[in-house]
C-alpha cells in the first residue's frame, strides 16, 4: 500500500490530477511522486580508522574539502559537533570523517591530539586548518573562512 505524504487539494470535475490518490474527493500525493520536490541526499559522515584515513580523507580531499572530526564514545560535545558540520555540509557540500581516538592510536598522535573534540579540515591531500573544543556560531564561522567553505563577501551562512 503506497504511503500518503500530504492533502493537497479537492478533486474538481473534469480535472485529471496524476499520480494521487483519490479518497472521498480529497487527493493525497503519493510520496515519491513527480509533483514532490526532491530531497537533496543526506550527508554521509564516514566513520575512518587508522587504516582508511588515506583513502578516506587524503585522497577524497583532492576532490572536495574534508572535514575529519577526532571523536571518543564518551565526548558529548563531539557529537554536537558532527551534527553542526553535517547540517553545514548539506548547504556547502564538503564531506566529513569521524575518527575513534580511543580505538585508533596513529592519526590522533600525528596530529597531537590531546583534548577532543578536535576538527581538522583538508584540502587537496594537505590539512589546512584545525578547531579544537565544541564550536559557537562565531568559532564556526571563522572557522570556515579559515578553511575556505565560507565567502564573508557573499555574506553566505554556515
Amino acid at each position: 500500500m503506497p504511503r500518503v505524504a500530504a492533502i493537497i487539494g479537492v478533486r474538481r470535475e473534469g480535472v485529471r490530477m496524476r499520480r494521487g490518490i483519490f479518497v472521498s474527493g480529497l487527493m493525497f500525493l503519493v510520496a515519491g511522486s513527480s509533483l514532490a520536490a526532491p530531497a537533496p541526499p543526506p550527508v554521509k559522515v564516514i566513520a575512518t580508522t587508522d587504516r582508511r584515513f588515506q583513502a578516506d580523507v587524503v585522497e577524497a580531499s583532492s576532490n572536495k574539502l574534508m572535514m575529519v572530526v577526532f571523536t571518543a564514545p564518551w565526548c558529548l560535545p563531539c557529537g554536537g559537533v558532527v551534527g553542526q558540520l553535517t547540517a553545514a555540509a548539506e548547504r556547502r557540500g564538503f564531506g566529513i570523517a569521524t575518527i575513534d581516538a580511543d580505538a585508533n592510536s596513529v592519526i590522533p598522535d600525528r596530529f597531537k591530539v590531546s583534548s577532543l573534540p578536535v576538527t581538522i579540515a583538508y584540502r587537496d591531500k594537505m590539512p589546512i586548518g584545525s578547531h579544537i573544543g565544541p564550536f559557537d556560531r562565531d568559532s564556526m564561522d571563522s572557522f570556515f573562512v579559515q578553511v575556505g567553505a565560507l565567502d564573508v563577501r557573499q555574506g553566505q551562512q554556515p
